[in-house]
This record gives C-alpha cells, sequence and structure tokens, in this order.
C-alpha cells in the first residue's frame, strides 16, 4: 500500500477506536501496530527515494556542465578547423566554371559556402547606456530632472561622442539612428500605484524620482541593424558579417 492507502487504514482504526468509546482490545492493538509500522516504513521509504532523486539531480547537474565544457570546446575545435580548411580551399582550391574554388575528390567537393549573420555591438550598446544612467542620476542628484520636459539630443550625442568614440580612439561619431533603434527595458522597482498614468518622460521622472532601485539596459534588433546595413546607413550598433562554413556534397 501507498502512504495515502495507509493513512486510510489509520484513520479507519481511529474512527473504530472512538466508536468503542476509546476502548482497545488486543485485536484493534495488533491493527495499530502493524498499520503503523508499515506508515513508518513507508514514509522512510519515501524520503529514502527522494534523496537520491536529489542526488541524482547533483550528479546530472555535474553531468551537464562537464558535457557543456566538452561543447563548447568541440565548437572551438570545429571553428579552428573550418577557418583553416576555408583559408586553404580560397587559396589553393581549382576554379569551377563559376570561378568559386572547389577541391574536386570525384565522388565529393569541398567548397565554401557563405551566410550572412548580424553581429551586434553590445559594447558600444552598453556604453551609451551606461552614460544615459549617469546623465539620469546627475540630474536626480541636482534635482533638475524634472525641470525639463525632455534631454537635449544633441548635447547627449556630444556627450556619448567624448566618452564613447574619444576615449577608445574610435573615429565615429553616434548617430540619430543609434539612437532610434536601441530599445531601452526599463525596471523599476515601485508599487504599481506610483505607475498609474505615467508614460514618456512623465514616467521616467516619476520612476527615478520614486524610487532608486531602478536601471535602464539597452539592445537592438536585429532585423533593424541588416536593414540600416543593406541600406547603408550608417550606424555604429552593428554590422552585417560573411560567415564562411565548409559544405560537403
Amino acid at each position: 500500500m501507498n502512504i495515502f492507502e495507509i493513512q486510510e487504514d489509520l484513520q479507519a482504526l481511529i474512527d473504530t477506536l472512538e466508536a468503542n468509546g476509546g476502548e482497545v482490545d488486543d485485536e484493534l492493538l495488533n491493527q495499530f501496530t502493524a498499520t503503523n509500522n508499515d506508515f513508518k516504513e513507508k514514509c522512510l521509504s519515501y524520503a529514502e527515494v527522494i534523496q537520491t532523486l536529489n542526488n541524482d539531480l547533483v550528479l546530472i547537474k555535474e553531468e551537464k556542465d562537464r558535457l557543456d565544457r566538452i561543447k563548447k570546446q568541440k565548437e572551438k575545435s570545429i571553428k579552428f578547423l573550418n577557418d583553416t580548411l576555408v583559408a586553404a580551399i580560397e587559396r589553393f582550391g581549382t576554379p569551377d566554371k563559376k570561378g568559386k574554388r572547389i577541391i574536386d575528390y570525384g565522388t565529393k567537393k569541398l567548397s565554401v559556402k557563405e551566410t550572412k549573420s548580424v553581429e551586434v555591438n553590445q559594447e558600444v550598446i552598453d556604453s551609451i547606456m551606461d552614460n544615459f544612467k549617469k546623465d539620469i542620476q546627475y540630474l536626480c542628484f541636482n534635482n533638475t530632472l524634472n525641470t525639463g520636459d525632455s534631454i537635449d539630443k544633441e548635447a547627449f550625442k556630444d556627450e556619448i561622442n567624448n566618452v564613447v568614440f574619444e576615449e577608445s580612439n574610435e573615429s565615429k561619431s553616434i548617430e540619430d539612428c543609434d539612437l532610434d533603434n536601441i530599445l531601452v527595458s526599463t525596471n523599476v522597482t515601485m508599487p504599481l500605484s506610483k505607475l498609474i498614468n505615467t508614460e514618456g518622460y512623465s514616467f521616467l521622472v516619476k520612476a527615478v524620482t520614486s524610487s532608486n532601485m531602478y536601471d535602464f539596459k539597452g539592445s537592438v534588433l536585429k532585423s533593424d541593424i541588416k536593414t540600416l546595413c543593406e541600406n547603408d546607413i550608417a550606424n555604429n550598433l552593428g554590422k552585417i558579417v560573411i560567415n564562411k562554413k565548409v559544405n560537403i556534397k
């Protein structure tokens, strides 16, 4: 019997005991003892199974960590071998009719397949958002955040250029499309009542002046970066990179 069935038997015995006015005969006592012992043994068995399963979880986590390490090692090996082989094919391969370099084995051909993917410059995004957060903190500290209805975009861009690009010795400047395409998720901890009927700048003022538990994080959509790059619109948030992978047919 499982624990619940044993509990039902114990309850039935208790009901019988109460019906007898608390009188316990030898038969009832034996039933109580047997059922109670079964219950205790079953509980112990369940507890031991739980302990075993918890130990299994520890082993599973350790095995998962081990497999993750192996996976990363193999991914590095694949990248190294693939890059080496791509360079060899592009340098020493024989051009086919379309001018594409290949290595022909008769039954197999090695060639280089190109695909495009977007590589986001998260470092620039994080630097912009860090600077934005410092600006907000400065305005809050000086009690000047709620004296206006916006932040001067050109002044903000100049500050970004000085902090983000001049310090890194990069000959770049922040673009309007950079600001347009950074999606900001604002995580503010405060009562819901304080968030009602606030939006845009008024929300920002209310949020950061009502609680010091806030943060700003920036992200971009790769589809937006792709559109910017394909239309030759200068931006600092990302670029299209060509990925090369050996193709075996």
